[in-house]
C-alpha cells in the first residue's frame, strides 16, 4: 500500500474526486443514509423503546427539523465534510477546527465502536442461548469487524459501495418480515402490551435529555449525506429528496418495528433482552429464527460501513486543510481512497471498544455531539444576516433553526442539570482542550512542527516525489531603454556575458546556507505544493470573479499519454475539486509572494482584463505583458505575507479580504524537471512543474529572510557570466532555462514565445547521473546513453559509471542531450538533437549562425 498512496497536492473540504465512481445519484445517496440510520435504530431504538415510551413524535419531530436545517445548507455551501464547512463558513477556523479535533478522534470513531458492537452483539447471541454473550467474545468480533470494513474501504470505493447496498437491501428485507409478523399477530389479537402506550412515560427533567439521546441515536444517519454533499449528482435536487424520503421512511419503519415487537413481548421482556430482535425471531419465527440476527448482522455490518465511509472523508478533508496531520490528506493513487484517514479512525474504534459499553458510548456520543449540531444550526442562523449574498434553493422557515438551537441546548444540559457525571467533564474537557494543539499548531505554525509533519510525510514513502511548481520571473528594465538604445540583437552576439544585449532581467533567489536542500544555490522562485492550493475555495473565489469557474487555460495539444505525470494525472480522482493545471499555477504564485514578496495577482476592479474572463481565452492576439497591480501598498502586502509565510492557507483568506485572484493566466508552462536518483537523497525528491511569466518592468522585491539570504535580478547572461566567475552557483535546470532564455534579447520576443509554445506540452526530464573518468554529467531524454527504464522510485539504477573520459563519450555518441562538467562552476550543455515540442536548446557561444551543426555547448 505504501508504493500506491499519493498525497492528492492538492486539498474547505471537497472529497468528491475521491472516489472511483465520483457522483452518486439519488437512490445511492438515500441507501447511504437509510443504511447507517436503519443500522442504529433497528437495535438501539428498540433496545431503549421503552424508555421512549411518549418521547417518539417528539424525537422524530427534532430530526425531521435538524434534517430540513441540513437540507438548506448543503444545498447553500454544497461542500463535502459534514458540519465543517458550515462552521468554517459560519464562525471562522476556530470552530471548525474544533468540531474536526473532537468528531475525528471522539465522535466518528465511538460511533464505528458502537454499531461494531451492536454487530458483536446479534452476531455472538445464537450461540449463547438464555445468557449474554461474555465481552471479551464480543468485543473481539467487534475489532474484527473494524478491520475488515476499514479494509474493505481502503481497498475499493466501489467496493464499498456494493457492500452499502447489499447491506442495504438485506436490512430492508428483514424489516419487511418483521414489519409483516407483526401485522399478522396483531391481526390475531395479540394487542395487549399496546394498550397503554404511554404508560411508564419519562417525565423527569434529565432522564428525559437521557432517553433523547438514545431515541436520537437511532436517527443519527439523517446527518451523513452532508459528508459526500461533492459526491452526489446535483445536489441542490437530490440531498433535500433523500432527505425527505429516507427520514420519513425510516420513520415509519421505527414504528411498525416496534409495534411488532410489542406485539410479542412485555416492556419488561424488551428490556431484559440483550438482542430484541433475536428475542422476536424465537418467538415468531421459529424454526426459521436464524435469519433474524442474520440480517441483523447485516443491517448492522451495513451500518458501520456507512460509519467508516463517511469518517474518513471528514478526515480527508480535515488533513487536506491543515487542521489535522497532512499525512491523512493522502489517497491512493490506484484505489482513489483515503486510506490514511481510514485507518486510522479504524485503530482508534478499536481503541473505543475496549472500555464502554454500547449505552455509555451513546451517552457520551449524544452529548458531545448535539453541541455541534447546535452550532451548526446557529450558523445557519448567523448566515441569515451575515451571508445574504449566498443563493439557498432550499430555505427552511427561520423558525426551525432556532427551534433545533433551544433542543440541543437543552440536549446538552439537562443530563448535566439532573444526574452529573464525570464523562461530560471529560468530553467538555477535551473539547476546548483542541485549542492547546490549534494555537501553536494551527494558527501559528511554529517552524519546528513544520519540519516534523514534513519528516513524518516523508518518512512514511507515500510518494516518491514531493510535487513542487516554480516561476521563471523575467521583467522589463526600469531604466527606460528602448529597442532601439540596445546594442546588437543576441542572434549576432557571440560574448553572452554582455547585459546591454538584453531589455529584461531575471529573478534569482539565494538559498540559505543551512537549507537542507542546494544551500546557497540560486535559483527561481517557488516551492511545495500545499493542500490549500487545491482547495475547493478557490472555485468560490473564481465564481465571484467569472460567471463559471472556467478557469480560461487553453488545452494543451499534447496526448495524455505522453504528458508528464504531473500535468496529466486527473486531479479530480485525488480528491481535487480543481485542475491540476490550475492548482499548480496558484502554487507556483503564492510561493512567488512568499520568497520575493512580488504579488501576481489581479484584482477584482481590473476583471475585465483578466484573460479566461471571455469564452475564448486563447485568441489568436498576444496577450499584453503582465501589469503587476499598484492597488495595494507595501505595508499591506508585508502584513499578508507574513501571515502566508505563517500558514498557506492564508492565501486563500487574502484572496477573498483583498478580492483578487492569482493570475495563473500570466503564468505559461515551460518544462517538468525531476531531481536525479540518488543525488541529494531519497527524501529530497521533487517533482517540478516549470512556468514562466513576463512582466513589463521590474517590480519591488523583498526576501523572507529565512530561506532566501538575498535575491537578484540579472539578465540572463549575467548569470551565467557571474556563474563563470564562480560568483554564484547556480543547478543544472537553472543553467539549462537561462540558456534557452538566452536566445531572446527582447522580452517581447520572449514572451510571445512563451504563449504560442505553452500549448505544445513539455516532456519530464528525469536526469540521470553518471560519474566518468574526468567528468561527471547529467544524462536527459533524447541522449544515447539515456537508460530505457529509468525507475522513477530509485529502487533500482541510479548513477552509472564508465572509465571513459569526456572526450571519449562525445565521439562515441551519435546522439548528445548532457549536462557535464569537472566541478560545480564548469558545467556546459552538449546537445546536437531537437528539442521536442517546438521548445529551444540552449543557445550555443559559437556556431549561433548554425546551432544544429554540431553540439550546443555553454
Amino acid at each position: 500500500m505504501d508504493e500506491d498512496l499519493k498525497k492528492p497536492s492538492p486539498h474547505n473540504g471537497s472529497v468528491s474526486g475521491a472516489l472511483d465512481d465520483k457522483k452518486q445519484d439519488q437512490p445511492k445517496a438515500a441507501a447511504l443514509q437509510k443504511n447507517k440510520t436503519f443500522g442504529n435504530g433497528l437495535i438501539d431504538l428498540s433496545l431503549n423503546a421503552e424508555k421512549l415510551r411518549g418521547l417518539r413524535v417528539r424525537v422524530c419531530m427534532c430530526v425531521c427539523a435538524g434534517a430540513l436545517c441540513y437540507a438548506e445548507l448543503g444545498t447553500m455551501i454544497p461542500k463535502s465534510g459534514g458540519e465543517y464547512p458550515y462552521l468554517m463558513d459560519g464562525f471562522g477556523p476556530v470552530l471548525a477546527y474544533l468540531y474536526s479535533w473532537t468528531t475525528i478522534i471522539v465522535l466518528k470513531p465511538s460511533s464505528f465502536a458502537i454499531i461494531a458492537l451492536s454487530c458483536a452483539e446479534y452476531a455472538s447471541t445464537p450461540f449463547y442461548p438464555g445468557c449474554t454473550p461474555p465481552q471479551v467474545v464480543t468485543k473481539c468480533l467487534a475489532a474484527a469487524c473494524i478491520l475488515i470494513i476499514t479494509l474493505i474501504n481502503c481497498l475499493s470505493v466501489k467496493l464499498a459501495y456494493r457492500v452499502q447496498n447489499f447491506f442495504t437491501a438485506a436490512k430492508l428485507l428483514i424489516i419487511v418480515v418483521i414489519i409483516v409478523s407483526g401485522i399478522v399477530l396483531l391481526a390475531q389479537g395479540n394487542t395487549q402490551n399496546l394498550r397503554d402506550p404511554f404508560a411508564g412515560a419519562t417525565t423527569s427533567f434529565g432522564a428525559i435529555g437521557l432517553a433523547f439521546y438514545n431515541g436520537l441515536w437511532a436517527y443519527d444517519g439523517w446527518n451523513q449525506l452532508n459528508f459526500i454533499t461533492e459526491e452526489l449528482k446535483n445536489p441542490y435536487r437530490n440531498l433535500p429528496l433523500a432527505i425527505i424520503i429516507g427520514i420519513p421512511l425510516v420513520t415509519v419503519c421505527y414504528i411498525f418495528v416496534n409495534v411488532a415487537y410489542f406485539s410479542v413481548m412485555t416492556p419488561t421482556e424488551l428490556l431484559q433482552s440483550p438482542a430484541v430482535a433475536v428475542t422476536f425471531g424465537d418467538r415468531v419465527l421459529y424454526p426459521l429464527s436464524w435469519i433474524v440476527p442474520l440480517f441483523v448482522v447485516f443491517s448492522t455490518f451495513g451500518a458501520a460501513n456507512g460509519s467508516c465511509f463517511t469518517a474518513g472523508r471528514l478526515t480527508y478533508v480535515a488533513g487536506r486543510e491543515g487542521h489535522m496531520v497532512r499525512i491523512m490528506s493522502f489517497i491512493s493513487v490506484t484505489r482513489y481512497t483515503p486510506s490514511p484517514a481510514l485507518i486510522f479512525n479504524g485503530i482508534l474504534s478499536i481503541i473505543y471498544i475496549m472500555p464502554a459499553d454500547i449505552n455509555t458510548l451513546i451517552n457520551y456520543f449524544s452529548f458531545a455531539q448535539w453541541v455541534f449540531y447546535g452550532l451548526t444550526c446557529l450558523a445557519l442562523i448567523v448566515m441569515r444576516f451575515t451571508r445574504k449574498e449566498l443563493k439557498r434553493p432550499v430555505k427552511v422557515p427561520i423558525i426551525i433553526p432556532v427551534v433545533v438551537v433551544i433542543v440541543s441546548c437543552y440536549l446538552v444540559l439537562a443530563p448535566i442539570i439532573d444526574q452529573p457525571e464525570w464523562e461530560y467533564l471529560y468530553c467538555s474537557l477535551f473539547i476546548v482542550g483542541g485549542l492547546l494543539l490549534y494555537v501553536p499548531l494551527i494558527y501559528y505554525k511554529f517552524s519546528w512542527t513544520r519540519r516534523i509533519m514534513n519528516r513524518v510525510k516523508m518518512n512514511t514513502a507515500l510518494k516518491h516525489w514531493r510535487e513542487a511548481a516554480t516561476v521563471i520571473l523575467a521583467a522589463g528594465l526600469r531604466h527606460g531603454q528602448s529597442a532601439d538604445s540596445l546594442k546588437t540583437g543576441l542572434e549576432k552576439v557571440t560574448d553572452i556575458a554582455h547585459k546591454s544585449a538584453f531589455d529584461y532581467e531575471v529573478l534569482l533567489l539565494k538559498r540559505s546556507g543551512k537549507s537542507g536542500f542546494m544551500p546557497n544555490a540560486y535559483v527561481f522562485p517557488g516551492g511545495l505544493v500545499d493542500a490549500s492550493d487545491f482547495s475547493s475555495e478557490w472555485q468560490e473565489i473564481f465564481k465571484s470573479f467569472m460567471k463559471a469557474p472556467n478557469y480560461g487555460i487553453g488545452v494543451v495539444k499534447q496526448s495524455p499519454e505522453t504528458r508528464p505525470p504531473i500535468f496529466a494525472t486527473d486531479r479530480a480522482k485525488l480528491g481535487s475539486p480543481i485542475p491540476g493545471d490550475v492548482a499548480f499555477r496558484i502554487c507556483a504564485v503564492r510561493e512567488t509572494f512568499e520568497e520575493s514578496g512580488v504579488l501576481l495577482a489581479v484584482p477584482k476592479q481590473e476583471e475585465s482584463g483578466i484573460r479566461g474572463h471571455t469564452d475564448d481565452a486563447r485568441s489568436d492576439a498576444q496577450p499584453a505583458l503582465t501589469r503587476l497591480s499598484g492597488l495595494w501598498d507595501n505595508d499591506v502586502l508585508s502584513k499578508w505575507r507574513s501571515l502566508v509565510i505563517g500558514n498557506s492557507a492564508n492565501f486563500i483568506k487574502m484572496c477573498k479580504e483583498l478580492e483578487c485572484l492569482p493570475n495563473i493566466w500570466a503564468l505559461h508552462e515551460w518544462g517538468n524537471w525531476l531531481t536525479p536518483i540518488g543525488l541529494y537523497g531519497k527524501q529530497r525528491r521533487y517533482d517540478t512543474a516549470f512556468y514562466i511569466c513576463c512582466l513589463n518592468e521590474t517590480p519591488h522585491t523583498l526576501q523572507d529572510e529565512k530561506e532566501i539570504v538575498h535575491f537578484k535580478w540579472s539578465t540572463p547572461s549575467e548569470v551565467l557570466h557571474s556563474y563563470k566567475l564562480k560568483e554564484m552557483w547556480i543547478a543544472p535546470p537553472q543553467f539549462y532555462d537561462l540558456g534557452r532564455m538566452c536566445r531572446f534579447s527582447y522580452l517581447k520576443d520572449l514572451h510571445r514565445f512563451a504563449w504560442q509554445r505553452s500549448l505544445e506540452g513539455c516532456e519530464q526530464w528525469l536526469p540521470v547521473y553518471l560519474k566518468a573518468s574526468d567528468c561527471f554529467a547529467s544524462i536527459l531524454p533524447g541522449d544515447v546513453l539515456y537508460p530505457k527504464n529509468v525507475d522513477p522510485t530509485g529502487k533500482s539504477g541510479g548513477m552509472m559509471k564508465t572509465e571513459k573520459s569526456l572526450e571519449e563519450l562525445q565521439q562515441d555518441s551519435a546522439n548528445l542531450h548532457r549536462i557535464v562538467g569537472q566541478d560545480l562552476y564548469s558545467i556546459s550543455v552538449q546537445m546536437n538533437i531537437t528539442p521536442k515540442y517546438n521548445h529551444l536548446s540552449p543557445l550555443c557561444g559559437t556556431d549561433v549562425d548554425n546551432p544544429s551543426k554540431n553540439h550546443s555547448k555553454l
